[in-house]
């Protein structure tokens, strides 16, 4: 028996309820996920800490919080060197793209959750997956240290 992720009621399959008519719902409502195009986000201080972790081959042990966050704000400078950063924004709720004059002159502080520029503050920092992980093979290959 098979629940739902949502309500944890149990999903029988098409031929357990065939009488109730909930198997052949259950199969008129399948997706074929095989083409979803689903972008994941991934936080820029998690994602600063994965590549860490990935390039240096262990993971943050750092001395102290003031250490863990100068580590992390030097890996999200660096990720943000070469994958692009984005800003949930309050307005619409989806994800906006941070602008390269922003990057540019924008600090990561307090581990990477935050971006101070020049004119504002941005929280709610995400990078796609997909990203994290190509910026990973890039750092491999040009030897980039942290």
């Amino acid at each position: 028996m098979r629940t739902t992720h949502n309500n944890l009621r149990p999903l029988l399959a098409p031929e357990q309820d065939s009488a109730s008519g909930a198997g052949a719902e259950f199969a008129a409502t399948r997706m074929d996920r095989s083409q979803l195009q689903i972008v994941e986000f991934l936080s820029v201080s998690a994602a600063a800490a994965i590549v860490y972790h990935q390039v240096m081959g262990q993971p943050l042990q750092p001395s102290g919080v003031a250490q863990s966050n100068a580590v992390l704000q030097t890996v999200a400078s660096a990720l943000a060197e070469v994958a692009p950063i984005f800003v949930l924004d309050p307005d619409s709720g989806t994800q906006q793209r941070l602008g390269e004059v922003d990057l540019l002159f924008g600090v990561f502080q307090r581990g990477a959750t935050l971006l101070r520029t020049p004119k504002s503050e941005h929280r709610k920092l995400v990078v796609r997956r997909a990203d994290v992980r190509a910026a990973i093979e890039t750092f491999r290959v040009v030897g980039r240290r942290f």
